[in-house]
């Protein structure tokens, strides 16, 4: 796969939104709606990153989100590959489940929030389902992901 480097720090808000959006990926925007730069463009650096090499694997613990929704486990399933990993524990999953499958599942919650001309509008907000830190790469090889 040939890599075409971008700097994402020359590109105009609204670039980071349409190559955010053509990329399937949803742009971070703060409460005042406007795209949170650094956190755009650590994601798409990440999304360029993990397209390189789809074997490339990462140490990471989930950790609970308190959502019941969650289920007692995280599953995640792409095109037939799949893996369920246990919170609070360190595993080893292909770094391209992170923002193609994981950073997508999040919970939308919308507050009103009251305009300056006296209406309301209602305010997104968007939590992770499975948020998660990683720990560094897995420079083994193996397809499985593994409880240490």
């Amino acid at each position: 796969m040939s890599v075409i480097k971008v700097d994402y720090q020359k590109l105009k808000d609204a670039e980071l939104v349409n190559i955010m959006n053509t990329r399937g990926m949803r742009t971070p925007l703060n409460e005042e709606g406007r795209v949170m730069r650094p956190e755009a463009i650590r994601m798409l650096k990440e999304k360029d990153q993990s397209e390189v090499d789809e074997n490339d694997r990462v140490f990471v613990i989930f950790h609970d989100s308190g959502n019941p929704s969650a289920g007692p486990y995280v599953y995640a399933n792409i095109n037939d590959k799949n893996f369920q990993c246990p919170y609070e524990k360190k595993v080893s999953i292909p770094r391209y489940f992170l923002p193609e499958c994981i950073d997508r599942a999040i919970i939308t919650t919308y507050t009103q929030q009251k305009q300056a001309d006296g209406t309301y509008a209602s305010i997104p907000r968007f939590t992770p389902l499975y948020p998660y830190s990683v720990l560094g790469p897995d420079t083994r090889n193996s397809d499985t992901p593994v409880e240490e």
